[in-house]
């Protein structure tokens, strides 16, 4: 073009302006793009034009309008996937969790496809649908790995060393600004690990919005409920500004744990445990108030809280599909005991009838491959599946939405 352009008349000339770049950098594309988005109109936050905020708050603003547009999407028209380069990059460490909620929502309600890259290592929220890629180069070539992020606190000792976690102390500073800055009451679940918030995710109404979080075992539900206490026992401005209530549920387990609290007296936190027991001679469930031990004290896991046809239908599914000749022949000399009103397994009183002497003998055996780790997990994801054609009221979840509805005194 600038050769025919110059037959016709050589002062034509294409040039580059004064002012070319030869490199683009980030703040020329961030530029670009909230040139293009807010020409016509200025969005502003707090009064302030987005171009005057901050770089995380920049940021943070980008991932809200793509929240904003893709929320309002039809989906049935393209399929849209989202690419962000470190959402967390300039955020202050108690306002990333709000940010990777705000990206696992456009994921998990508006089912788009998310790619995020990330140095945060920190508590994400957890996912059923997020992979870890890890990028590993070698001497020879690029090793590409795939890692589950659901479960992920509890799945670590698998990641690559060089993932690392950041402290607890982090993710409970988020949790606190998350509920304190939200407009809506955030009602929040700690449980112990992932197969407990499928089961948490099932048994709870769909019409209650919870936000249920598994943090790797008994020990780091403990470690976070003090975390979160700590500055609402110390500050009274703290409480006033929380919006919502935290419940902390642990097994009760068969070592009698010693937990002493004291000033808990209208707090919106709690610590509670897991206990099945029988009251007039009928099964009752109750999460008791670890700082209260009283004399009632039974092993209790989540497995044993559950519909006892449900929770039948699933073992017997998984067990039946796995490649173990010997446990399915066990569990064959087995029946469903229709007198039980939940799901326990173990001990005498159980869901399971045994057929015979043999049965009763190895009971122990059947007991031991249900809580593997993986098989739990199965059993959980079939339990989930299992449900879906069910109505059924769980007496856990009225104990639970019972505690989140107890009224609260106002701290002045």
């Amino acid at each position: 073009m600038s050769e025919k352009i110059k037959c016709i008349d050589t002062r034509y000339d294409y040039g580059v302006s004064a002012n070319y770049k030869k490199r683009l950098t980030r703040t020329d594309l961030r530029d670009k793009i909230l040139e293009a988005y807010f020409l016509k109109k200025s969005l502003r936050h707090n009064q302030r034009e987005i171009s005057k905020l901050s770089s995380g708050e920049q940021r943070k603003a980008l991932v809200d309008i793509a929240y904003a547009f893709l929320s309002n999407f039809n989906q049935k028209e393209k399929e849209i996937v989202l690419a962000i380069d470190e959402p967390e990059v300039s955020l202050n460490v108690a306002n990333c969790f709000a940010q990777f909620t705000r990206i696992e929502d456009l994921a998990n309600k508006f089912n788009s496809q998310i790619i995020i890259t990330t140095h945060w290592y920190g508590f994400l929220p957890i996912t059923t649908k997020g992979q870890l890629i890890h990028l590993e180069k070698s001497i020879d070539n690029l090793k590409i790995n795939q890692y589950s992020f659901f479960n992920y606190l509890d799945n670590q000792r698998s990641f690559p060393e060089d993932v690392e976690l950041k402290s607890m102390f982090d993710l409970a500073t988020s949790i606190l600004s998350y509920i304190k800055t939200n407009e809506i009451h955030s009602n929040w679940i700690i449980c112990e690990g992932g197969d407990d918030k499928i089961y948490l995710d099932t048994i709870l109404p769909e019409n209650k919005e919870y936000r249920i979080l598994p943090v790797g075992g008994c020990g780091n539900v403990v470690k976070l409920f003090n975390l979160l206490l700590n500055p609402l026992l110390i500050d009274k401005k703290e409480r006033k500004e929380f919006k919502g209530k935290i419940l902390c549920i642990i097994d009760t387990d068969e070592t009698k744990m010693n937990y002493k609290f004291e000033n808990l007296k209208d707090m919106p936190i709690s610590l509670r445990r897991l206990q099945v027991f029988k009251s007039n001679n009928e099964e009752v469930i109750k999460l008791l108030d670890v700082a209260k031990q009283g004399t009632i004290y039974e092993k209790t896991e989540i497995e044993d809280c559950l519909d006892p046809q449900i929770y039948y239908n699933s073992i017997k599914t998984v067990i039946l599909s796995s490649q173990d000749s010997n446990i399915i022949d066990l569990f064959n000399n087995y029946e469903l005991n229709r007198e039980k009103k939940f799901s326990k397994i173990s001990g005498d009183d159980s869901l399971l009838l045994p057929n015979g002497n043999e049965a009763y003998r190895r009971k122990n055996e059947l007991v031991s491959f249900l809580e593997k780790p993986e098989i739990k997990m199965l059993v959980a994801k079939e339990y989930s599946q299992e449900s879906q054609s069910t109505n059924i009221t769980h007496a856990l979840a009225i104990e639970i939405i019972e505690y989140f509805e107890e009224s609260m005194i106002t701290v002045s």
